[in-house]
């Protein structure tokens, strides 16, 4: 899990369903907005979650997704 101000994205690792919330207007976070128009913050937190595992998991990162999911280039 990957947190900002404004949002929060949850990986799950056995690829079920991940999780965006967007805190501002959603903070009991009841709806789940990882399908819905928010591609670049879904990629910046993916990334940013993939950067902190690569330095944390015993220099492993923890399993993502596919990046053409999120469309990170």
């Amino acid at each position: 899990m990957v947190r900002t101000r404004d949002w929060k994205y949850v990986h799950d690792p056995m690829g079920d369903r991940d999780e965006l919330y967007d805190l501002v207007n959603d903070p009991w976070e009841l709806r789940n907005a990882v399908d819905a128009d928010h591609a670049e913050m879904l990629a910046d937190l993916w990334l940013r979650l993939a950067d902190w595992s690569v330095g944390r998991v015993g220099g492993r990162p923890v399993p993502l997704p596919d990046a053409e999911k999120y469309e990170v280039a």
